[in-house]
């Protein structure tokens, strides 16, 4: 008879039954006493060794996870089964067959993810009695190294650290020169797809900014931490007084001076002059079909009606944006996009596996980089949050800058030099990166140049 069926519909009742009548059948299921660490991707190992005798072998093991007895892993007639096991589990379980043969039921879970954690229960059938143990998984992932970006506002300076890629959430700590503690202003945090947290805090200092400062974010479970150290003269040397850096970010791993360096307006300049200057052109296969191309391909603008583009897998289908035909895997490289008095637009750039159906996810996150206007609004696609721009930042030409080894996205006004905005230093991996465009009314109208 196959008890799988059986089995994990009668669970829950058993083990009420197991939680008020304790056995004495002359087996028990002896269960650990620490929690089972893991850090995301990679595996865990859950023990499990009922005391059976001596070459006793166990009818039917299964492991679930708790509150719901999600099955995670179902054992009988000596292999394992998984006609009834939860979906997110398959493919990643499977019971140590040397611990098998000395009569534990260990159980391994591969490419452990954030929602892996939390309460296991292996229940075990020898004969007709039924005996359970518990044991709680706890998932761990070491985070990016914090991020810091400064901004002047009036009568002060806001102080902003960002990290991701943390689990559990994490802990955020302001440190002065002297170790001491500072109280941060705002906190917010964020879960990604995958579970794992992106944490922010903001410090607002008013009249004098500490010279030394770092931020730190702690992993609670580990009791290990990333830190990072700066000096805020790195941050606003060259800034004359009154003059604001609208949402400048930058990281601290060995080019806080080539971002301050940008910060000067001429030093932009020399930086832009630098980089080789694209002839770009837009690949009519990614348009969506609402939007009309120039015939030299460097002109975008909202069609009259819908274009009779081929369909294709590389076609948006939703937003109305245009990737560039020319992509690139290295080097440094520029090229400017007249805006001038169009409404709502959108620059910038885009790997080459950005989604292209359905709404896309605007955020580096997804493989996008850019700056969007929307009627008066103006503002950096960052994540979890936009970050607002000055309306007297828009650009007559807007000129996008990309340090492809330094993973540098960078905009600037074409017109007068002035840096807009520039993303925190990414990693492409070696994916073709493409101009992206947005057009999103019928009276804007985009044109590259070179």
């Amino acid at each position: 008879m196959h008890f799988l069926s059986f089995f994990h519909s009668f669970v829950t009742c058993v083990m009420m039954l197991l939680t008020h009548k304790p056995g004495t059948d002359g087996f028990a299921v002896p269960a650990p006493s620490h929690p089972v660490l893991a850090a995301v991707g990679e595996a865990a190992v859950l023990p499990c060794c009922p005391d059976l005798g001596a070459s006793a072998q166990p009818s039917e093991v299964s492991w679930l996870q708790m509150p719901h007895s999600s099955l995670v892993h179902h054992y009988s007639e000596q292999k394992g089964q998984d006609r009834e096991q939860t979906p997110e589990y398959r493919g990643r379980t499977e019971l140590l067959m040397h611990r098998i043969r000395q009569g534990c039921m260990d159980l391994r879970l591969s490419a452990v993810r954030a929602s892996d954690e939390g309460q296991y229960t292996c229940l075990v059938r020898h004969g007709i009695s039924y005996r359970e143990a518990q044991l709680e998984l706890k998932v761990t992932a070491m985070g990016s190294a914090p991020h810091i970006s400064m901004e002047n506002i009036q009568g002060g300076t806001r102080i902003v650290c960002r990290s991701s890629g943390w689990y559990p959430e994490p802990q955020v700590l302001w440190r002065d020169s002297s170790h001491q503690h500072i109280p941060s202003e705002a906190e917010n945090r964020s879960q990604d797809a995958r579970g794992l947290f992106e944490a922010q805090s903001t410090l607002l200092v008013v009249g004098s900014t500490p010279k030394d400062l770092s931020c730190v974010v702690r992993n609670t479970y580990l009791n290990e931490e990333k830190e990072t150290a700066f000096q805020t003269s790195d941050f606003l040397r060259g800034a004359s007084p009154g003059m604001v850096v609208p949402s400048v970010i930058l990281t601290v791993f060995g080019v806080i001076g080539f971002i301050a360096y940008l910060l000067k307006i001429k030093g932009w300049k020399r930086f832009a002059d630098k980089l080789g200057k694209a002839n770009m052109t837009l690949d009519p296969d990614t348009a969506h079909p609402w939007l009309l191309l120039s015939k030299d391909g460097k002109g975008v603008r909202w069609g009259e009606e819908w274009q009779k583009w081929p369909e294709g897998p590389e076609r948006f289908d939703t937003w109305c944006c245009v990737l560039g035909y020319e992509g690139f895997t290295s080097g440094q490289h520029t090229w400017e996009v007249t805006v001038d008095s169009a409404k709502s637009w959108g620059v910038g750039l885009a790997r080459a596996s950005l989604q292209r159906k359905g709404r896309i996810p605007l955020s580096p996150q997804e493989g996008l980089w850019a700056v969007v206007k929307l009627d008066k609004v103006f503002r950096a696609l960052t994540s979890p949050k936009c970050t607002p721009l000055p309306l007297t930042c828009i650009p007559r030409r807007m000129r996008v800058s990309l340090d492809y080894e330094k993973g540098q996205v960078a905009f600037s006004n074409a017109d007068t030099d002035v840096p807009i905005f520039t993303f925190l230093p990414a990693s492409f991996k070696g994916e073709r990166i493409h101009l992206w465009l947005w057009v999103w009314d019928k009276e804007s109208w985009l044109r590259l140049s070179p």
